[in-house]
């Protein structure tokens, strides 16, 4: 009884200890925006049927499930350090029930003071990521075309 109570333990530990390895979360080391670059996520409007997310700032998560915040990205913006950054950032278009999201991984580089909106675009099951100056309208980052995967939203 001991025996395959030991073994059922055993069994279980690669699934615990999987469960515990976490990304880092991104901190900037920045506390002005006028020392560092604000990053904001876009939608479509109010009743959003289109928007971007902006997952990972140089392999760090941006937020974590009790911080993340809709307000953060769409609002403010997330200040994040000047210079050359990677960012992982996704795009969700809503159809009703057939939805597509899209991920891509941006290079660009950031200057102090400026305001950067990750925008998208859908073409079928297509779509194009890219970052923005948000005062100039000029793309910072490379334009990056993923395939969609296709999910079902179960009402």
């Amino acid at each position: 009884m001991l025996r395959r109570l030991l073994m059922a333990l055993i069994g279980l530990m690669p699934p615990i200890l999987i469960g515990c390895v976490t990304v880092p979360l991104y901190q900037a080391s920045v506390t002005d925006p006028a020392q560092g670059a604000v990053l904001r996520a876009w939608s479509s409007g109010k009743t959003a049927t289109f928007g971007t997310f902006i997952e990972l700032v140089d392999d760090r998560l941006l937020y974590d499930g009790l911080r993340a915040s809709d307000e953060a990205q769409f609002g403010t913006g997330v200040l994040v350090n000047p210079g050359v950054r990677t960012l992982n950032v996704a795009a969700t278009y809503w159809g009703g029930l057939i939805n597509y999201t899209g991920r891509a991984k941006l290079t660009a580089t950031l200057e102090s003071g400026h305001t950067y909106i990750l925008k998208a675009e859908r073409t079928g099951t297509l779509i194009t990521l890219w970052l923005e100056d948000q005062e100039t309208h000029e793309a910072v980052s490379e334009g990056i075309t993923a395939k969609a995967s296709r999910w079902i939203k179960f009402p």
